[in-house]
Parts: structure tokens; sequence; C-alpha cells
């Protein structure tokens, strides 16, 4: 499709401006050392000190932490500006994040007067645009305004467990969420359990195409954001409905780089046997599962003579696919090469639970 290309290119662009401009000066890569070798840390919280490791970290090519250090301090400073502004106009603020700000009208204000002050604080910023054009630097979101009709504003809520995870919403006649953007942190690793193909039948569709809601965003994570808000608004938001759909049921799954020589040996068990087309190779990819921890895997060590009974934790892998029932059939532990139940793997309901509480404490009200 014509915008999936639009959006990898300008998803590439984005990459490479970002790596460039910014990524480069904070380069820093693990190396594995043969033996281990002392290491001296270095803290501003607290005097130097040395341990023994076998893992290095050494700077890239153009490593400058300095110059990396003022380019992320401009932005803190832009925040901090807004803020700023924000309490001096009286209004206050649910979330922000590196280059953005949820402001928010205290329950006394009338509309009118939040969006005047609103328009305020960002007109503030225009006398430090240095481009010759004349775009805004703090600009309002075309999600403050009618998906229908873009030029009238509509009441748009929040529903925020940290900087990183999300949702904005309205609220239509009967009082259900129509989300129009909502955060993929801590979701994106998870192949989508389901698709617009086999969709849930107890959640409305989108009113408009999920990938405008976020980057790389699934119509799987809209839904479990629309049962967040959903049990939100019905007055229990620690209770979340996760069996809306069976396909949460299967096995979490997710896709995993064999980018190591140490992740490869994870797959000799199953690359011993087959031929070099169907084997799992140098930067392929695998799948990645998580062990039920409700189902702990008794496991027989020690010697002959004093042989006892230990938990040992299952790691599976399985080959790469992106169809959950069949990674749980060929999942094995990577460790011992053992095969692994599909009954001894976490769910995609299991991982989600507590997905929509883990709050960040260095926010007011964090929890």
């Amino acid at each position: 499709m014509g915008w999936e290309i639009l959006d990898t290119e300008q998803n590439s662009l984005k990459i490479a401006a970002n790596a460039t401009s910014y990524g480069v000066s904070v380069e820093v890569n693990v190396v594995d050392k043969p033996d281990a070798v002392d290491l001296t840390v270095l803290s501003g919280t607290c005097e130097p000190f040395v341990f023994n490791a076998t893992k290095a970290e050494e700077s890239g090519p153009y490593f400058h932490p300095l110059l990396a250090t003022l380019i992320t301090g401009a932005a803190r400073l832009m925040l901090a500006v807004t803020e700023r502004l924000v309490g001096e106009a009286g209004l206050e603020w649910a979330f922000c994040d590196t280059d953005s700000m949820a402001i928010a009208k205290p329950p006394e204000m009338t509309t009118q007067e939040f969006h005047k002050r609103v328009e305020t604080i960002v007109n503030w910023f225009d006398d430090l645009n240095p481009y010759a054009f004349k775009a805004k630097i703090l600009k309002i979101e075309d999600v403050n305004f009618d998906h229908a009709n873009g030029e009238i504003y509509k009441p748009l809520y929040c529903w925020a467990v940290s900087a990183k995870r999300y949702a904005l919403f309205n609220l239509d006649p009967e009082n259900n969420p129509t989300i129009r953007k909502a955060s993929g942190h801590g979701l994106g690793h998870l192949h989508e359990p389901y698709t617009k193909k086999n969709p849930a039948q107890t959640i409305p569709k989108p009113v408009i195409p999920v990938h405008k809601m976020g980057n790389g965003f699934k119509l799987w994570q809209h839904d479990v954001w629309w049962q967040i808000i959903r049990a939100a608004l019905d007055g229990h938001f620690d209770q979340v409905d996760l069996g809306f759909h069976p396909s949460l049921d299967l096995p979490a799954i997710s896709r995993y780089g064999a980018t190591t020589p140490a992740i490869l040996r994870w797959l000799e068990p199953y690359n011993r046997d087959r031929h070099y087309c169907d084997q799992v190779k140098p930067f392929g990819f695998l799948t990645a599962l998580t062990a039920n921890p409700f189902i702990p895997v008794e496991t027989i060590v020690g010697s002959k003579k004093q042989r006892k009974r230990k938990i040992i934790p299952v790691k599976p892998i399985a080959a790469f696919t992106k169809v959950p029932a069949q990674a749980a059939q060929m999942a094995f532990d990577r460790e011992t090469g053992h095969p692994v139940h599909p009954e001894k793997l976490k769910t995609f309901k299991q991982v989600l639970a507590q997905y929509h509480l883990q709050p960040e404490s260095k926010f007011l009200n964090g929890n």
C-alpha cells in the first residue's frame, strides 16, 4: 500500500537523522572479552570504583558526550520553558515526553478560555524559529480537532500510565472511547496475535486508520487500550478484561535476531539435523517465548551419588514463525534443548496482565 511505503521512507529518514545528529555522539558498543578484565566505573554520584567483568563498553568513532548532552539539554530546556508557561497560565499538564507536553484544562476553566491560553503558549515560541519558513516550534496536534472536520476542536481526554504509555481519546454519545492517538510502548516487541482479518467482535472498529494513531501501531494494541480506557470509565481501572479475543490465550511470541555467536549457539539443537537452507543462520530471526512462572520445571542436577531436584527456569525459543500456535509446538529450552510444552508458555493475556499498572515513580501521583 502507498501509505506503508511512505511511512517506511519517513521512518528511515527519521532514524538516519537521529543517528547522525545525535546517536553517533553517544555510541557505545558492548564488547565480549576473552578473559575478565578490571573496569573503572565513573559516576556523578559517587567516587570511581573498579570491578571485574568479561564485558566492556567501548565508545564509537564519533563519541562526544558533551555534544550529546547539549542536544538533549536543549530539548529539556524547551520542555522546562513550556512547563513554566503552562503554570503561569493557570493550566496543568498530564504528561510530557522528549518533544511534547499534554496540557490539561482545569475543571473550573471554560473550554474557550483554555484554548485561548494554550494558543498564547504556542505563539510564545514563534520568535525562537531559526528557519526561513514560519513553522510552529510548538504546534497543536491534529488529534485535538474533530476527526471528520479538522477545523473544529473536540474534547480530548487522556489516560496516562507514564510518559510513554498513554492514550488520547474522545467520548461518543454513549460514553464509549474513540481512540485518536495511543502509545505502543512496551508492546512493540510482541508479534500481533490477530489482525483486521479476524478482529475482536466486542470492540468498535477504529474511526481512523490505526497506523495514524502511532508509529507502528497495530489493531490489537488499539483494542487493548480501548479495554483499558473502558475499565477506567467504568470505575475499575485496575481490572481490565483481556478475554476479548481468543488469540490472546495463545503463547506470546516475539521476533529475535541471531546477532551474536552466543545467540546462534542456542539454535544448535535445532540446526543439528537440518539442511543448511533450513537452519537459523547468522543474523537470521528466531522466535522468543516466555515461560509461564506458575508452572515451574523441576530438573535433577548433581552427580549420581548426590542427586537433587532443583527448579530451573525455562528459557524457551523456537524457529522463526509468525504463528503463535506453531511456535508453541516447536518451542524448546535454549539451554537444555529439551522440548517445552505449550502449557508452560506465557500467553498474550498473561504478558499484558500488568501493562496498565506500571506507572513511573518520578511523576507526581505516578501511582
